[in-house]
């Protein structure tokens, strides 16, 4: 009885320290849920770093290849807009929300399935932050490379079995020891210092794919509760996760119960290192994952996809929600482009535009008074009604469309290419690209600034001439107001204008039918403090050029 009253105080101090433990771990996941659900309609708190930004691409083009090409992503600054959208929890969502942007839908019923699950992210709050909690349970994986992750070339079978044969002699040479055989328990000494020697060459060989594959277990349990009834995804969705489900499923299973660690890279110090080791577990685990792998390759890929599409479109939904304007494009065959308080969707007080163009667009105005921005509104926005079924505007009606741009190019010094070549490339890039289907939505900036004014109005009307027919839409800004009567039997003319006023000037942003007529490039100089007889010298010879047609 005494040695029992001597024992209460440890009994109570361990019922204190499991209490405490339950009760930390309630409140953590309390904690945890609480910052899920503020994340909704919330701009993302973590930033995407250049490098990061350049794994996820890599890893995106092996879901599914770009459609968007790199010039019409730059030329839009399409990163900016993924890191305002990249609410996601896991890498397979980075990966997949990269790869919706570059591959916008081109019909119908594709687009249906990704505004489906943005629906119902919307609709079904408490549905949808069980899913991110799920989500954020698998998380995101350092370095994670996808081509590593499904590369089975690393299975080996003379090893696995090799491995699993020493394994087997280890358990036997025990058995004798324990039977009185003094030999056995010799062997056993002998056998176990030299399959934790393997052991620890091959961890230095295969640790980092180890910790790599270690995602896939967690991907399938993730699948296997998305593809259930519970969470009542869309039916088409749910449907095809369950479908990859049931091929490898049985696969996590026996991940799981073989690696038994959500970490599958043991780390050094464990103290499972003293069974591990000796057993060759990592070794014989590593080699019947690889295997897994090689059998199960594209299943694995097409569910890593899945999974990540939903986590991709839940951030997507958020990110609508969060937009102070946006409306469900409308899209079809025949409808002419034509939008209504259109903004740019990173802009923030842009100023709103409405127009339906009925025919292609040639677009003037004098400098910084809105062309380009307007230009890749349209486009940003041709983009994501595509992508994600949202416009950031009260009404955006158009055709399904394969957008191209032509507008923020550079020099290539390191391949000699002059601004000049890489400009008529990216151009002959559209004009092939209008070969296929379906149409091109083709919006250039300045085109051919990289030539001299004779030669740069003689072919920029040739080029945007044969852009202009055909079933494509063309948007083309120009200084050149030679090119709106040379093209007026293709274009429709707008312009973007400015207000001078006492030396200052100023732009409503607006967008106003027919050619621009006013200038402003030596107005500006005279408002950014040149000296006044570098103005005046350079309205005299505009003047003495535009009465004669010879510059002096």
């Amino acid at each position: 009885m005494d040695r029992l009253v001597y024992l209460i105080p440890f009994a109570v101090a361990a019922a204190l320290l499991v209490a405490g433990a339950l009760v930390w771990r309630r409140n953590r996941e309390a904690s945890l849920v609480r910052l899920l659900a503020e994340q909704w309609g919330a701009a993302p708190e973590r930033g995407v770093s250049a490098d990061q930004l350049s794994d996820i691409r890599a890893n995106a083009v092996r879901l599914m290849p770009f459609a968007v090409d790199s010039i019409t992503w730059n030329d839009l600054e399409i990163d900016r807009l993924y890191r305002a959208l990249a609410a996601t929890q896991s890498s397979a969502g980075d990966h997949m929300l990269y790869a919706l942007l570059r591959n916008p839908c081109l019909t119908a019923e594709e687009l249906a399935r990704r505004t489906d699950v943005m629906d119902w992210a919307a609709a079904d709050a408490s549905r949808r932050e069980r899913v991110k909690r799920l989500l954020y349970d698998l998380g995101r994986q350092k370095n994670l490379d996808l081509a590593l992750m499904l590369d089975h070339s690393w299975y080996d079978a003379h090893r696995f079995y090799l491995f699993c044969g020493l394994d087997g002699a280890l358990v036997l040479f025990l058995i004798l020891g324990i039977a009185g055989i003094s030999a056995g328990w010799a062997g056993f000494a002998l056998l176990a210092v030299a399959n934790t020697f393997i052991s620890l060459r091959m961890r230095k060989q295969i640790g980092m794919v180890m910790a790599t594959i270690g995602y896939l277990p967690r991907l399938v349990h993730v699948a296997r509760a998305l593809g259930g009834e519970g969470l009542a995804l869309p039916d088409g969705l749910r449907t095809e996760i369950s479908r990859s489900y049931q091929v490898v499923g049985k696969i996590a299973t026996t991940w799981i119960t073989a690696v038994n660690t959500e970490n599958i890279n043991v780390l050094a110090g464990d103290i499972t290192d003293f069974l591990r080791s000796p057993l060759l577990m990592d070794s014989i685990s590593f080699y019947h994952l690889t295997r897994m792998v090689r059998d199960h390759r594209e299943e694995l890929r097409h569910l890593y996809a899945l999974v990540g599409q939903v986590d991709a479109l839940i951030a997507a939904a958020s990110w609508r929600q969060s937009l102070p304007q946006s409306c469900q494009p409308e899209l079809g065959e025949d409808y002419p482009l034509a939008f209504e308080e259109l903004v740019h969707p990173m802009l923030p007080g842009a100023v709103p535009n409405s127009a339906a163009f009925a025919r292609n667009v040639l677009l003037t105005g004098s400098n910084a008074s809105g062309k380009s921005t307007f230009l890749k509104a349209v486009a940003l926005n041709a983009l994501l009604a595509q992508a994600l079924g949202v416009a950031t505007a009260e009404k955006w009606r158009g055709r399904f469309c394969r957008v191209y741009t032509s507008m923020a190019l550079r020099d290539n010094l390191f391949e000699g290419e002059s601004y000049f070549i890489a400009e008529i490339r990216s151009l002959k890039r559209i004009l092939d690209a209008r070969q296929g289907t379906p149409l091109v939505l083709c919006i250039i900036d300045e085109v051919l600034r990289g030539t001299n004014t004779g030669e740069r109005i003689a072919a920029a009307a040739q080029v945007l001439g044969e852009l202009g027919r055909g079933d494509g839409v063309c948007l083309a800004a120009t200084h050149d107001g030679e090119l709106t009567g040379l093209l007026g039997q293709w274009y429709e003319n707008y312009h973007f204008s400015e207000t001078i006023i006492d030396g200052d000037v100023s732009f409503d942003y607006q967008l106003h039918a027919g050619p621009a007529v006013g200038r402003n490039a030596i107005a500006l100089l005279d408002m950014l403090g040149f000296d006044t007889q570098i103005v005046e010298q350079a309205r005299i010879r505009l003047q003495t050029f535009e009465q004669t047609g010879v510059w002096a």
